[in-house]
């Protein structure tokens, strides 16, 4: 589920960005890769990782008690933290590669 959720969060990121885009005419999926390869690679090799991370049966992260501890009132809550951060890195990990990107790209405009 947690896997679900994250790859979730990547489509409602990426969809959102298409709703909000320039070019209002049909949809081109070849120009749109095209145009969206370096956030989209990104996003899902950083997502990977962070999965990986999250869910290995290794992993040392404890994210009930975590949270149970830094807000008490939430302890007798019945949620499960991995599924809710899962959606938000999932969410927020291809807003942080557009950001970079496009920081990335004016930067270099800028000192051209």
């Amino acid at each position: 589920m947690t896997w679900i959720l994250a790859l979730l969060g990547l489509y409602i990121t990426f969809m959102r960005k298409y709703v909000a885009r320039r070019n209002k005419q049909g949809f081109n999926f070849n120009y749109w890769v095209k145009d969206n390869w370096p956030e989209l690679s990104q996003s899902v090799a950083l997502l990977l990782a962070c999965m990986i991370i999250l869910v290995s049966k290794d992993s040392i992260i404890d994210l009930n008690a975590w949270m149970a501890h830094k807000f008490p009132a939430l302890s007798e809550s019945s949620f499960n933290w991995k599924w809710i951060v899962s959606f938000l890195v999932g969410f927020s990990i291809t807003e942080i590669m557009y950001w970079l990107n496009k920081r990335k790209r004016n930067w270099t405009k800028e000192n051209k």
